[in-house]
């Protein structure tokens, strides 16, 4: 089993490098760079230049890719043009709360699966599944602000930003992850709510 594993993640490691390969190219050919958004088209022709030379925009492609290939895979992620900090900082600074919100949208998914599972062939199980799958086909953006309008603006159930921490007050942390946590888990409950029902009617039977 272990080998099997090993040889998956092995056997990803290509397709990441082509999947980057092909961001970086289409990056390049994007109008625009970082210099035209540090600078706001406010800068001289020097200070393009120095910007260029700076962050190596003037170097081939391939260089740059190479460059940025060798300092990613040595964690070095380069420096946030707009707050001047580390991007590994940044996303070290915001994994745990992407971990929660992920972990509560995947409860709900799997809580959707197993009622359905249990209230098979019911008006329970057929309002769940319709459900799903609308969160499914809205987009997440959409069903979240429709989800800010109702349950914030209007019912004012619920803050419509923010974030507390959970050592902090875990009531209010679990007060702000709600409505993002039901917005991300309706776009994963249609497809981990099938295969948790599935699993859960083979079992049942």
């Amino acid at each position: 089993m272990g080998s099997y594993i090993i040889r998956k993640i092995i056997g990803i490691i290509p397709l990441l490098l082509i999947v980057s390969i092909i961001m970086f190219l289409f990056m390049n050919l994007l109008p625009g760079n970082v210099v035209d958004s540090i600078l706001s088209e406010g800068g001289t022709v020097e200070q393009q230049q120095k910007l260029m030379e700076r962050y190596g925009l003037d170097l081939p492609i391939y260089v740059q890719y190479w460059t940025w290939l060798t300092n990613f895979v040595r964690g070095d992620m380069g420096v946030s043009h707009f707050s001047g900090q580390e991007v590994s900082e940044r996303l070290a600074e915001r994994f745990p709360v992407t971990l929660e919100l992920i972990l509560i949208s995947i409860i709900i998914a799997i809580t959707v699966g197993l009622i359905c599972a249990v209230k098979r062939n019911k008006p329970t199980d057929y309002v769940l599944s319709t459900i799903s799958m609308v969160g499914v086909a809205m987009p997440a953006f959409w069903l979240g602000m429709l989800l800010i309008m109702l349950v914030s603006v209007k019912l004012q159930w619920l803050p419509a930003s923010g974030f507390v921490k959970f050592s902090v007050d875990p009531i209010e942390n679990l007060k702000t992850m709600i409505l993002p946590s039901v917005t991300l888990g309706l776009s994963l409950a249609a497809p981990i709510a099938r295969q948790t029902r599935s699993a859960m009617l083979d079992a049942l039977s």
